[in-house]
């Protein structure tokens, strides 16, 4: 006992004379000044184009950030104006070339360059990218494509796009903006949220983030999650429907398509509310099918050891096929 009691009184000691050579070095590197250790903030830099300039007319923008979320807002001065948070070792390159609106970081740090007493303490204030757009609901239209990592990523409805083109890590994406061609979204852990939008193709592809899809209407969709949750509501679809989903539930409800609807889930159910399309073909291996679809159906339901309840009609134009392994299967029409 006295031998381990020294001991710990040896580690002791120890432990409290490097802290006091931790504090005598941190306070020559300060020159004794402990306000430098307040840790970083950010400050906004702003960049701006006219418009009017032939030069600077935008048909694509193109922004890749790390940790900052991104923004869009109307320009009220009818100029390209793009808005960051910088920090010393943190600032953007920010420029139009061949017309194209490029964001990008402007540092090539290495890791040695963040050695800094401050970067200890954080960095304090908001991290974002705010790019002011000068075109609010007119015929203009612009590519668009954002990479970030864990920053959010907002496009609201005011502009209108021929394309967008989302990436993010962790963060949360929104859309609410139109685009004609396509809105193609990939995350990671980040939830999707797309609401209002339209566009002839939609793509979202996400690992274990939710994908909610609310008031859209346009083409051909294609949804898919692995742990992820996907719901889709009041929406009004012309071309096919394609979700793909593993653990995730899977929630359609008042939303039809022009053709065919195809759902796939392993273990997450399938759930209709007031859902429709001309052609339904879902597919589980333990996950529930259940719910409510607008018009009979002509149903071919196919289990191993799963309860089914739907109705027996024999003349309607739909059809609706339906193939589990133990999953159950309750449908009705209405």
């Amino acid at each position: 006992m006295k031998r381990s009691g020294k001991k710990l009184a040896v580690i002791g000691a120890l432990l409290i004379a490097a802290g006091l050579l931790v504090s005598l070095i941190v306070l020559v590197m300060t020159d004794y000044d402990l306000s430098k250790l307040e840790g970083n903030r950010y400050t906004e830099k702003t960049y701006e184009f006219s418009s009017y300039e032939e030069s600077n007319k935008v048909s694509e923008i193109n922004i890749t950030a790390d940790t900052a979320d991104i923004e869009f807002v109307f320009s009220e001065d009818l100029n390209y104006k793009v808005v960051c948070s910088e920090t010393e070792k943190l600032s953007y390159s920010v420029y139009v070339d061949n017309g194209c609106l490029y964001v990008e970081p402007a540092n090539s740090n290495k890791w040695y360059d963040f050695l800094d007493l401050k970067n200890i303490f954080g960095t304090w204030g908001e991290n974002k990218v705010v790019v002011h757009l000068p075109h609010p609901r007119s015929d203009y239209t612009a590519d668009l494509k954002v990479e970030t990592d864990t920053g959010d990523i907002k496009i609201l409805e005011f502009m209108k796009y021929k394309s967008i083109e989302l990436s993010s890590d962790t963060g949360q994406v929104v859309v609410r903006a139109p685009a004609s061609e396509i809105i193609n979204i990939h995350t990671n852990t980040g939830d999707v949220i797309l609401d209002t939008s339209r566009s002839n193709n939609f793509h979202v592809e996400t690992d274990t983030g939710d994908v909610m899809v609310s008031s859209v209407t346009g083409g051909d969709v294609y949804v898919k999650t692995n742990t992820g949750d996907i719901t889709f509501e009041n929406c009004t679809l012309t071309k096919g429907v394609r979700i793909e989903s593993d653990t995730g539930d899977v929630t359609l409800r008042l939303t039809t398509s022009d053709k065919g609807m195809r759902v796939t889930t392993n273990t997450g159910d399938v759930i209709f509310d007031r859902a429709d399309a001309d052609e339904m073909h879902i597919t589980t291996d333990t996950g529930d099918v259940k719910g409510s679809l607008l018009t009979e159906k002509i149903f071919y339901v196919q289990t191993d050891t799963g309860h089914v309840n739907v109705p027996k009609i024999t003349g309607a134009d739909g059809l609706c096929e339906i193939t589990t392994e133990t999953g159950d299967v309750n449908i009705t029409i209405g």
